[in-house]
């Protein structure tokens, strides 16, 4: 399929703030020619004015009534609501390609996957993607550092004492490593915790302690 079109859906859940792409990302797609549409206030909730997307080159549009350009990588961060996803897909021309987190696996029984490859779309979620942890592509992993930081500021913001003398982190995972990475910046000691020896020196390249906490299992019957 020869992609000529980016189209940037708005999102609509109950607190998704997030955007499927930024102003500054604009700018990469233009460079390679494509046509970047965006729709109207689709980054406001990210901080994004409608004016820094058309700035960066791309286009304003409203959904409906006219149908959308075949040929377009549709972007997304999450699936819509039904009621909005009823009229995107009445506005979809084929062939697109749809990218985000799309509920693949359905758990309502709503076929909404199918409905969109019936017309004319490929649907990629990026919930079936297995990216390692360090891959800058994982979405996962990105949002999981990204949480890292916050949970580090927010613990810092309802700390009671006059001041922290050390940071304790449980879990060497993306989350973890990014709230030490945070910590330390801030000149805090910090100390984490995890289960397996294989993450002491990717946590330790950071500056924090690392200390391995083994698994209690309660004995059996037949051990005591």
């Amino acid at each position: 399929m020869n992609i000529k079109n980016i189209i940037v859906f708005k999102e609509t859940r109950p607190t998704e703030m997030r955007v499927a792409l930024s102003p500054a990302a604009v700018n990469l797609f233009i460079e390679k020619g494509f046509t970047v549409l965006v729709e109207a206030d689709a980054g406001i909730a990210a901080g994004f004015t409608n004016n820094m997307y058309t700035e960066s080159g791309a286009k304003l549009f409203q959904l409906g009534p006219d149908l959308l350009p075949s040929h377009s990588l549709l972007l997304r961060v999450k699936r819509p609501l039904n009621e909005r996803e009823n009229i995107e897909n009445a506005l979809i021309a084929s062939p697109s390609i749809m990218i985000g987190f799309l509920d693949p696996f359905d758990v309502d029984h709503e076929g909404h996957i199918d409905r969109l490859r019936t017309q004319g779309v490929m649907p990629i979620s990026l919930e079936l993607f297995e990216l390692p942890s360090n891959d800058p592509r994982s979405p996962q992993s990105a949002m999981s550092r990204f949480a890292g930081r916050l949970a580090l500021e927010d613990a810092l913001r309802h700390y009671e004492g006059k001041q922290a003398v050390k940071i304790s982190i449980f879990g060497p995972g993306s989350a973890g490593l990014s709230a030490a990475i945070a910590a330390k910046s801030r000149k805090f000691p910090v100390q984490l915790f995890g289960r397996k020896e294989s993450y002491r020196k990717q946590v330790e390249s950071t500056g924090a302690e690392y200390k391995v906490c083994l698994l209690y299992t309660s004995p059996s019957p037949r051990d005591s």
